[in-house]
């Protein structure tokens, strides 16, 4: 093993001890119940422009948090630099409980049994997730400097490209370290890497701005910087001219990333905590159709090399594969953790997502989108007349109703073939039934986030235009 796996091993080890010592001295000075967590990370970042680089940063932190409970009462103190001595860690322990004595008791306030597995077992068990890189966690600054230049200079050197708005591209690592007054140590390292660009294009008085973005947990993995300047720089020329069409109603197809964006909303309103604050246009409809038969939502934290994958919940539950929305197309539950699933009055999903600082709360991990054929240029072939949305501003569907609007941009769909790009346009629904109104799922699912969906078409939606 090398000089610097051993030292990454070594942080693990350390995490972890450092979350128990934290467990023992809040049971020390009262705490009926309590948790806590450990994180490393750090991160360089480079940036290029006109040539040359523009930035480089480097960032690294080692925080943790202790959640204590006294008499139903939560309190939860952090610190943005680890506590190193017993005296640091007892001061530590001590202000969470006296946090703890000034707030109101609930009895929702819980720390649950954790998975039982050795803390050995979860590391061996996490590497078999390979969300870890030895060669990306080196944190070399000459691989983002190297792309970002590279990149840069490609993206410029296309004809009719004025400029770039930003590019970079960057690797990181993180650690994670749980341990529990219920029994549960276990901990969770990853590391990133992503390379992102921008494309600037004058189009008469305007400029259209594109970009394309490629993220994997290795470099290796990482798509090469050439293809991601060229995706950048053509997905801008093709925004030239630009225009407007009638307002009317219409077949709308979204490409992954605008899939990613209502799909986003969509995981928003299953979480226990929106349905518990009545903030869930789905909160009633847990056994109804909810999508067309045949498609199939599914999170799965155990997936190899995926950005949400992991061992153990926030909570140190043991992940587990589950189906949000089934064959039928009928939702089958909501995301929860222990305290929404306290307030609810059903079963914990294991679905608690925690940063070293913060409280847990329920969502999703690796979540895709199945049972589509064809891809974005298929269901573009499908399509006589319709919108094709590359680009939506504004906010989501509101949390409540669902009701949608958003501005738009893209290209006019004409007799199964891209027409022409147009733009400031509007477009309006209610989003449970635009969930019943996909007509047509690709199978292009993309897997640059945790968040894993393809194109998509719906059947109509109101467009806003001239």
């Amino acid at each position: 093993m090398s000089g610097r796996a051993d030292q990454w091993v070594a942080d693990q080890l350390w995490a972890e001890d450092l979350a128990m010592a934290l467990v023992d001295a809040a049971r020390k000075v009262g705490a009926a119940a309590c948790d806590a967590t450990v994180g490393l990370s750090a991160s360089l970042q480079a940036s290029a422009r006109d040539g040359a680089v523009e930035d480089v940063t480097r960032s690294q932190s080692r925080s943790a948090a202790l959640r204590v409970i006294v008499d139903g009462k939560l309190g939860l103190a952090t610190s943005s630099d680890a506590p190193t001595t017993a005296a640091d860690i007892e001061e530590l322990a001590r202000t969470a409980v006296g946090i703890a004595a000034l707030s109101s008791s609930s009895p929702h306030n819980v720390v649950l049994p954790g998975a039982q597995m050795t803390a050995n077992e979860v590391r061996e068990a996490g590497e078999a997730l390979r969300t870890w890189d030895d060669d990306t966690a080196l944190l070399d600054p000459a691989w983002p400097v190297e792309r970002a230049l590279l990149t840069e200079r490609v993206v410029r050197g296309h004809e009719g490209v004025s400029g770039v708005r930003d590019v970079s591209a960057g690797v990181r690592r993180g650690l994670f370290a749980l341990a529990t007054s219920t029994g549960f140590l276990g901990s969770m390292r990853g590391t990133t890497a992503q390379l992102s660009c921008s494309a600037v294009v004058e189009d008469g008085s305007k400029k259209q701005i594109e970009s394309w973005w490629s993220q994997a947990r290795a470099m290796k993995g990482v798509q090469d910087a050439v293809v991601v300047a060229d995706l950048a720089a053509r997905r801008a020329l093709a925004r030239r001219g630009a225009r407007r069409v009638p307002s009317q109603s219409m077949p709308v197809i979204f490409d992954p990333n605008m899939t990613r964006a209502f799909f986003g909303g969509v995981l928003a309103v299953v979480s226990g905590e929106a349905v518990a604050r009545k903030q869930s246009w789905l909160a009633d409809a847990v056994g109804a159709k909810v999508m067309p038969a045949g498609l199939v939502l599914v999170d799965d934290p155990l997936l190899r090399g995926g950005f949400g994958s992991r061992v153990f919940d926030g909570e140190g539950q043991a992940a587990e594969k589950r189906v949000i929305v089934d064959d039928g197309g009928r939702l089958t539950g909501f995301l929860l953790d222990g305290r929404s699933a306290a307030r609810l009055g059903l079963p914990n999903t294991g679905q608690a997502a925690r940063g070293s600082t913060s409280l847990p709360h329920p969502a999703p991990t690796n979540t895709t989108l199945m049972g589509g054929s064809g891809d974005l240029a298929a269901i573009v072939g499908d399509t006589a007349n319709g919108l094709l949305v590359t680009k939506l501003l504004g906010r989501g569907a509101d949390a409540t109703t669902g009701d949608l609007s958003r501005g738009a941009a893209g290209f006019f769909v004409k007799d199964g073939a891209i027409a022409f790009p147009v733009e400031d346009l509007t477009i309006a629904g209610n989003a449970r039934e635009m969930l019943l109104a996909l007509d047509r799922v690709g199978a292009d699912v993309d897997e640059r986030s945790s968040l894993r969906v393809p194109s998509v078409r719906f059947a109509a939606l109101s467009v806003g235009g001239t």
